[in-house]
């Protein structure tokens, strides 16, 4: 009863030696990166050359967020600079999810580990607390409330508490 299982990777760089055998043929070439989920969007511009992005409208806490974005093969976005904010916000999120209106989503920030150190989830880097990233008075931790958590609006980013439902991006890449 026992058989081979091929598993089907997550996603598939150009470079891959399976790459046109994998990748449907309409979307080879357009992007440094492919990836099977069927919602996800692969921008590729200069600011995302190896990322894919899949927003989620489902409103979750952030630890589900992060968990189902790695039950998929990806991980809660990653926005390190000025730049590839504008393009998440205006490539992926506008352009190719069609959102105009801009609530508060799970992105992969936190202080969970360490008050008022920001590390990224993923890549282990840190943000200063003085990033232009960051909203206007924040990050604050307002009124010592555990706001341990860091989501955006389209355009800054802001402390929450980690139990507060919102929708969130998920990240593939290399």
């Amino acid at each position: 009863m026992g058989g081979f299982v091929r598993s089907t990777p997550k996603y598939v760089p150009r470079d891959h030696p399976q790459y046109d055998v994998m990748v449907p043929k309409a979307a080879r070439g357009k992007t440094n990166l492919y990836c099977a989920h069927p919602d996800t969007f692969c921008p590729g511009g200069a600011s995302s050359p190896n990322s894919c992005y899949l927003y989620r409208q489902d409103q979750q806490p952030w630890e589900v967020a992060r968990d189902t974005c790695y039950e998929l093969g990806g991980y809660l976005v990653a926005i390190e600079t000025p730049s590839e904010l504008s393009s998440i916000r205006e490539d992926v999120l506008t352009a190719h999810y069609e959102i105009t209106t801009f609530s508060q989503m799970w992105i992969g920030l936190n202080d969970r580990s360490t008050e008022g150190v920001y590390t990224w989830e993923r890549v282990g880097v840190t943000l200063s607390p003085a990033s232009d990233l960051w909203n206007g008075g924040q990050p604050n931790d307002h009124s010592r409330s555990n706001q341990n958590c860091v989501s955006f609006n389209g355009a800054k980013f802001w402390d929450n508490p980690c139990t507060i439902d919102f929708s969130y991006i998920c990240e593939f890449g290399l």
